[in-house]
């Protein structure tokens, strides 16, 4: 599964990191990691 995977790109906002994969079928999918000051993270743990 984990060769299917393709990871597309790596984006530094200014409320966290940002990496985007495509699987598969083409979809596209985001994966967040909050910075320490913003609210959300400290909800999410």
């Amino acid at each position: 599964m984990l060769q299917s995977i393709v990871h597309i790109a790596l984006v530094v906002r200014d409320y966290g990191t940002v990496a985007v994969f495509k699987d598969l079928h083409g979809n596209l999918w985001d994966l967040v990691q909050f910075n320490k000051e913003h609210p959300m993270s400290k909800r999410v743990k």
